[in-house]
């Protein structure tokens, strides 16, 4: 009797297939949610939109002012609601290794856009100044300044403590700000936010 060998075709069973599609739909629905994390993730960043930055920038370059402000080339330190202008030691152009005195404005435009104006210092009083530097920031419906100034007391009368309890130092809140000596602190507020920017220089013109 002659033996016939069978051969088996090539290729998957049933079951072989059915196992390796399930296996399939697991890894590529877990890639599926890494990368809707991702875009997640992603989104929010884009939707930051360029007056976000713009208020962010705005509010680094102040405090940066606010830090380097000094009473140069007698320059007075000048206050309101909706403006201020100080001198402070800050980069000339665009070399930020270049630090010189330049004379600061900060205000708001006719835009409503919150607008940084420099020139050197020595040319304070010439509003035609071919160095002056012109930056605009973000467009903001509300921005308004406030200014601190130190208060001694022996006790504590309800006004903020600068340095602590012990110290006997409180500030005092001004609208406008037209006194000689530097101001301790200045208010921003804009859009719901409030922050305080310290006047570095009151240190040295305290005790003048």
């Amino acid at each position: 009797m002659k033996c016939v060998e069978v051969h088996r075709p090539a290729g998957f069973t049933l079951v072989e297939l059915l196992i390796a599609i399930t296996v399939s739909v697991i890894v590529f629905a877990a890639c599926a949610a890494s990368l809707g994390a991702a875009a997640r993730a992603w989104a929010a960043v884009a939707s930051a939109s360029d007056e976000d930055l713009l208020r962010l920038e705005m509010m680094i370059a102040m405090q940066r002012d606010a830090a380097a402000a000094a009473p140069f080339l007698g320059i007075e330190f000048s206050g309101g609601s909706s403006a201020m202008s100080f001198a402070a030691l800050s980069a000339q152009g665009k070399s930020e290794d270049m630090l010189r005195p330049q004379f600061v404005t900060w205000s708001r435009n006719a835009d409503g856009r919150i607008v940084r104006t420099s020139r050197p210092a020595a040319g304070a009083e010439n509003p035609d100044c071919e160095l002056e530097v012109k930056k605009v920031y973000c467009k903001t419906p509300s921005f308004a300044l406030r200014f601190a100034g130190r208060r001694d007391s022996s006790e504590n009368t309800g006004e903020t403590p600068i340095h602590g309890e012990r110290t006997g130092e409180y500030i005092e809140w001004f609208p406008e700000w037209e006194k000689p000596e530097m101001p301790r602190l200045v208010e921003l507020s804009m859009d719901g936010i409030r922050t305080a920017f310290p006047i570095m220089a009151e240190a040295k013109d305290s005790g003048q």
